[in-house]
């Protein structure tokens, strides 16, 4: 016998001696809606839907589940034991089935995530080489300013030595100078004119710090 729930269309093929002649009440394992069901009524659904679902097998069915009111015969007739718990155990493989095809699903989820994340997080190799080719050498710019600024320091001190030896020579000799060039003996007088000035500027520099800080 076929039996069609009202609520959702879910089909069951039921033993047709379970289904007395004064009806049943049954419910959906599906949906859980509770209905009451004759032999008349099964008849007529399975004559209506035999065309469609007679090239099916039984196990591609929907699963039956009974109520109470469905296991107590209304007419005292007590239902075979076996077929009660050949329902019972159809009802828990369907329940299992449809737990582990839950969890598959959710466990393929999470793999196909991992694996994006992965992919996102580490660039391919092409990307890695031309990183590496494209970074700057932090030593070599380091290194370089340090050496050509040592470089600068030695030479421009090298310079300021050379001039003050020059200066120095010039105010010492200035004699002899002019003697062997004459030309340059003006230029001699106004270097040491200068320079006598600036003796006498810093005498009395040097004479003010020593008053202010005696006072």
């Amino acid at each position: 016998m076929l039996i069609k729930c009202p609520n959702c269309n879910a089909q069951y093929e039921v033993p047709n001696d379970i289904i007395p002649a004064a009806g049943r009440d049954v419910q959906c394992s599906s949906c859980s809606k509770t209905w009451f069901v004759t032999s008349l009524s099964g008849k007529k659904s399975t004559k209506d839907k035999v065309s469609k679902y007679e090239s099916l097998e039984k196990g591609n069915l929907s699963k039956f589940e009974t109520t109470e009111s469905f296991l107590t015969d209304k007419s005292n007739k007590e239902v075979d034991r076996d077929v009660l718990e050949i329902l019972r155990e159809e009802a828990d493989r369907e329940i299992q089935a449809r737990l582990r095809e839950g969890d598959g699903e959710d466990t393929t989820k999470k793999l196909s995530n991992k694996k994006a994340i992965n992919k996102k997080a580490l660039p391919d190799n092409i990307e890695i080489g031309t990183t590496l080719d494209e970074a700057p050498d932090t030593s070599a710019t380091i290194k370089g300013p340090s050496k050509s600024k040592i470089t600068s320091g030695k030479i421009g001190f090298i310079i300021g030595l050379v001039i003050i030896v020059l200066c120095w020579a010039i105010y010492t000799y200035d004699a002899s100078i002019t003697q062997s060039v004459p030309q340059t003996a003006i230029y001699i007088d106004i270097f040491k004119s200068y320079v006598d000035y600036m003796q006498i500027v810093r005498d009395d520099f040097i004479k003010y710090l020593i008053q202010a800080i005696i006072d």
